[in-house]
């Protein structure tokens, strides 16, 4: 618990230290704050021409008012800074400059109702209008939405408006950046860096007023919200327009800077087609609730239309979904010209771009061990003694945390673990991409020996309350920056559960931090015994994850340790890996595969692994390939076709191996791969309940179904009705045995999961199958997608299957499926959902030559944009039942 009154003490130290530090630099003048006598529950509105004012400001009025400042989130990752922000009790402000997601709005909201209601018990705060830096000589508050709706909700506020003069041209200002903000680590080094050149006490002043002045009669506490910015605008820039203030950084010579032209898009609409253009119109006119006729391709969106950075994050969801452009910031749309570019160029990938090298402390700098088969019975046990066997070589790396070695990863795990350790339940939930930190949460999680319970945050709200109630988490793990930009996700009463990394990095003590750097420096023997894990049974659950949900909802899986060491020591037996490997990983951890084999089998025997956090990102993707020199891509075929279109030629020329798995891999894939890259691509089959593989194709061998069991399963073709094995080559019930092979699903699902046949335990996959003459098994649909028609059970699979071979996937994702609907009283809804114009006698008659009857019959269909897919890569079945239902309740079949 922290202590008010030290706090407070801290902070006047603070504000004093600052004070002292600023005088280095500047001359400050405060003009009128004598006049402001009310000292409580006081809103001061300042401009904001750089990073440095903030400090003067608050710092200045502190031992009078002791103000809250509202800052930008990125502020509170900064060392010092974060140390400042904490005992002045900022409140941490969304950057809506980085993206848009609907818990980053409802926090926003949540941060100024609590601000409203701090002012009206008496504390004083400091909330910048314009919500970012000036980004030119004339302050534009623009757009900009919290100040006025915090007036708008607590009238009694007293406001005191700040202006500023003086700082337009400092190298914390965007003057000299090409109107880009500084970033505030590099800012520090630099300032640093100018106060040694000039021996600390000589640099050159520069001279900075602040005036004070009480809202004034013509204060317009009740106008609409372009009204209220446009005189505040006005106010700031009074008695005229900030003039460029350029002083030397150096004592013993002359050092000026010179601005940096930021690059003006010059858009030619005549190159922008007609209808690009009008539906750019209207997307903007509908979110600045105007009439499209009344918008200018060179209206400004926050001056000329009041659209803010939350604005233009609704405008950059809307570029995603409907031109593929994506990975944007608020700032790069000002104009209604330029979100026309946007559109028009779409998502292509970029020729000219400049693929950076992987860092230097990528390159190993020892001989690395090769990889080697999981040592252990539990998890934990193999990850320690992998931690030993690798120590000093490079462990991991992804674009946001940089690279970790195998003695800071291990030590990160364990410091983490005894945070975890003091939570009181048994499950911790995890919802984070495939990350370092993702990596780190499911060993510290472990370490604390507890299971991790992996979120899929793509399955609605619904569906994510199932989860909590199943499994009976009260914490989900995950990263603030990530949550932030989920973009339209919703999390329903989860997102009550979250507990943010930054917060908890961010409250470790230094003893914390030293017992996990000597627990690390023990061998995997001691550290067992230390932490309680040498007498964990390799039957107990060692994570749970859960089924996509696309024909029901999803099933809670607990994976034993058993199960998953098992798993992986059969990959062993398929795969031979080098020391030189590296892994791209970048299947969410909540997918059966990209838990087990990009989550967990690197960090317990060894491989080398990058991770990416995005799989659907193609052309990053493609980039992260090169940059990090991965020679292993695991992931579905959908995920690894567009990452082979959007790479540039020679992109991937590291990729030796590539294994597919999920859903049906198509012919054009193998034959790009074949023809684009130097790599060999094998599929294989699998069920997050077994693992997750079952079969495998041979390396360098010709493809045979999906492939051969591993050396641990046992597969047997089985007759459901009459209890039965099915005779060689006839099609059945796949059933799978074997230490791989899970043992229920959470809370015991009433439905039949397992046959006992000839003394052993048989998991009923739900697929259809049978085994060739070499013994490879061959899919044939799968049994819980079937209709009853005529009295005859036909098998939706069996019917897509064929169609998708007259008419297959593409890199974007399947061109078509099958759905149904029973309707009592009536003949079953089949229905075809394309993207194509695909007529029903042309699918029909597709089915007639492959053998169907007319049982079998498509009486329906349905043209699509795209056919929708889950979080995991497959076709979203659910989805397609439910526009069904929608399309047969508004129509006559």
């Amino acid at each position: 618990m922290s202590d008010p009154k030290r706090n407070e003490l801290w902070g006047t130290v603070g504000a004093f230290l600052v004070r002292q530090i600023l005088k280095l630099r500047y001359r400050i003048n405060y003009k009128g704050l004598d006049k402001i006598k009310d000292r409580s529950g006081v809103l001061f509105l300042p401009n904001h021409p750089t990073h440095f004012d903030p400090l003067q400001l608050v710092s200045h009025i502190w031992d009078d008012f002791k103000p809250r400042p509202m800052a930008i989130d990125y502020c509170f990752w900064v060392p010092v800074m974060r140390w400042i922000l904490k005992y002045v009790k900022a409140f941490q402000v969304p950057n809506f400059d980085e993206g848009f997601s609907p818990m980053k709005m409802r926090r926003m909201e949540a941060l100024l109702d609590e601000a409203g209601e701090s002012l009206t018990q008496g504390e004083n705060m400091v909330i910048y209008p314009a919500g970012s830096l000036m980004r030119h000589n004339q302050h534009a508050v623009g757009g900009a939405s919290g100040v006025h709706y915090l007036l708008q909700n607590y009238p009694e506020i007293k406001v005191v408006l700040v202006r500023s003069r003086g700082m337009w041209g400092s190298i914390g200002g965007t003057a000299y950046n090409a109107g880009l903000s500084p970033k505030p680590m590099a800012l520090i080094k630099e300032c640093i860096w100018l106060l040694i050149k000039n021996l600390v006490f000589f640099m050159p002043r520069r001279d900075v007023t602040f005036e004070f002045e009480l809202a004034p009669p013509d204060f317009p506490w009740k106008s609409e919200k372009m009204d209220f910015n446009r005189w505040l605008d006005e106010w700031y820039h009074k008695p005229g327009f900030e003039e460029l203030n350029r002083v030397s950084y150096c004592r013993w010579w002359t050092e000026l800077r010179n601005p940096i032209a930021k690059k003006q898009r010059n858009v030619n609409l005549k190159d922008i087609p007609e209808e690009i253009q009008r539906d750019v119109f209207e997307e903007v006119a509908r979110i600045a609730n105007k009439n499209p006729a009344e918008i200018s391709s060179d209206d400004i969106l926050s001056s000329d239309l009041g659209i803010d950075s939350l604005d233009r994050a609704d405008i950059i969801v809307w570029l995603d979904e409907q031109y593929n452009v994506r990975d944007l910031t608020a700032t790069e749309i000002s104009t209604v010209a330029s979100v026309m570019e946007l559109a028009a160029n779409g998502g292509g990938p970029q020729q000219d771009e400049v693929i950076p090298p992987p860092p230097e402390a990528w390159k190993d700098a020892i001989t690395r061990p090769p990889p080697i088969t999981p040592q252990g019975n539990t998890i934990q046990e193999s990850f320690l003694r992998c931690c030993d066997r690798m120590n000093g070589t490079v462990c991991m790396a992804d674009d946001a945390t940089g690279v970790f070695q195998w003695g800071r990863f291990k030590m990160g795990c364990l410091i983490l673990a005894d945070r975890i350790k003091e939570w009181d339940e048994d499950r911790v939930g995890i919802m984070m991409p495939a990350s370092v930190g993702a990596t780190m949460m499911v060993h510290a999680t472990l370490l604390a020996n507890k299971t991790p319970v992996m979120i899929n945050w793509t399955q609605g709200p619904r569906n994510l309350e199932h989860v909590e109630e199943l499994t009976g988490i009260r914490r989900v793990l995950t990263s603030l920056k990530f949550v932030d930009r989920l973009g339209n996700i919703e999390l329903g009463s989860l997102e009550n559960l979250l507990v943010f990394i930054e917060d908890i990095k961010d409250s470790f003590t230094l003893g914390e931090k030293l017992r996990g750097f000597f627990r690390s420096k023990l061998n995997h023997r001691k550290l067992l015994k230390n932490l309680n894990l040498d007498s964990i049974d390799p039957d107990q659950e060692s994570v749970i994850l859960f089924t996509s949900g696309s024909e029901n909802v999803p099933k809670g899986v607990p994976l034993s340790h058993k199960n998953i060491l098992t798993n992986l020591t059969d990959v062993y037996t398929k795969f031979e890996y080098w020391g030189s490997d590296v892994i791209y990983g970048f299947l969410p951890p909540f997918h059966s595969f990209g838990y087990v084999i990009t989550t967990i089998l690197p960090t317990i025997t060894g491989v080398k692994i990058a991770y990416y956090p995005n799989p659907t990102d193609a052309r990053r993707l493609a980039r992260g390939v090169e940059s990090w020199k991965a020679s292993l891509l695991y992931g579905t075929p959908s995920f690894i076709s567009a990452i082979f279109k959007a790479a540039s030629p020679g992109q991937l020329k590291t990729v030796n191996f590539i294994k597919v798995g999920a859903e049906k891999a198509p012919e054009e894939l193998f034959q790009r791969i074949k023809n684009e890259a130097d790599a060999f691509m094998v599929e294989g089959y699998g069920i997050t309940e077994c693992s997750p593989i079952l079969t495998i194709n041979e390396l360098y061998q010709d493809r045979q179904g999906v492939g051969f069991p591993f050396p641990s399963v046992e597969i047997l073709i089985f007759d459901m009705e009459k209890r039965c094995e099915k005779d060689h080559g006839e099609v059945g019930m796949i059933l799978a045995c074997g230490d791989s092979v899970f043992n229920g699903y959470l809370g015991n699902p009433r439905e039949e999961v397992f046959v006992n046949h000839k003394g052993k335990k048989w998991y009923v996959t739900g697929d259809l199958g049978h085994l060739n003459e070499n013994g490879a098994v061959v899919l044939a649909g799968r049994k819980k997608r079937f209709v009853k028609v005529a009295g005859e059970m036909v098998s939706l699979p069996a019917i897509e299957s064929v169609l998708v071979e007259r008419w297959p996937g593409t890199e974007e994702g399947p061109t078509v499926a099958v759905e149904s609907l029973e309707i009592e009283g009536a003949r079953p809804v089949i229905c075809l959902f394309s993207t194509s114009e695909l007529t029903l006698d042309e699918a029909n008659a597709t089915l007639s030559e492959a053998g169907f009857s007319g049982v079998a019959r498509l009486n329906k269909s349905c043209q699509l944009s795209e056919i929708p897919v889950l979080g995991t890569g497959k076709t979203d079945y659910r989805g397609l039942k439910a526009k069904l239902e929608d399309i047969c309740s508004t129509s006559v079949v």
